[in-house]
């Protein structure tokens, strides 16, 4: 069975992203990229296993793999908001000393969420389309909520993007944030690699501005 290029390829990008973010940083090593590369990790397995797809079913793994996956976003995609306020307070942001628990309060309430209202109802059904073979939620059992949490965490990216002092990488925060709402519109037309694609572009733009 072919692997999905496009799939295979995000995954190699978020692969050098979770290697490279550790040490990639302006001041060295730093919170913000030991945590932007365990968010670069689990989304590179993400794109791993739907590369993988074909190969998993045929050796009877990809339930186990499929679940593992939705495990994963509900685990890693609410550590985007501790993220972008380490990132905003990198790039010079002076954000007053309650933002960062409570955005890790936040985060934590998420998890819970996507736990409760989400991964406790997934409904996996196989799905084959081109060489992409994979398992989808057929349960909308919460899926609005959980939406509006990631239309949320985007926004906070974008307003503390805004507010980063200038040549701190705030412009890259901002272009990120619009990456990644870009690829969540457009997804439902255009499929789960412009998603995806939005999500690598984001985590381009938070080390770009680590960097900064």
């Amino acid at each position: 069975m072919a692997i999905p290029p496009c799939f295979a390829l995000l995954a190699t990008g978020q692969l050098l992203l979770a290697l490279l973010l550790p040490i990639a940083t302006a001041h060295g090593p730093s919170a913000a990229g030991g945590l932007a590369a365990l968010i670069a990790a689990g989304l590179c397995l993400d794109n791993a296993v739907l590369a993988a797809g074909g190969h998993l079913r045929d050796r009877g793994r990809l339930l186990a793999f499929s679940r593992a996956r939705y495990l994963l976003h509900a685990l890693v995609t609410p550590l985007l908001l501790p993220l972008a306020v380490l990132t905003a307070r990198s790039g010079g942001l002076p954000a007053p000393a309650w933002l960062l628990p409570l955005a890790w309060g936040g985060s934590a309430a998420w998890i819970l969420a996507a736990w409760w209202v989400g991964y406790r109802h997934l409904d996996l059904r196989l799905q084959e389309r081109g060489q992409l073979v994979r398992h989808h939620n057929a349960s909308r059992h919460g899926q609005p909520w959980l939406r509006l949490l990631l239309l949320a965490v985007v926004v906070v990216i974008l307003v503390l993007g805004s507010r980063v002092p200038a040549g701190g990488g705030g412009g890259a925060m901002v272009a990120g944030g619009l990456a990644m709402l870009a690829g969540a519109v457009l997804a439902p037309r255009l499929g789960l690699a412009v998603a995806n694609l939005g999500e690598l572009l984001l985590m381009g733009s938070l080390a770009a501005a680590l960097l900064a």
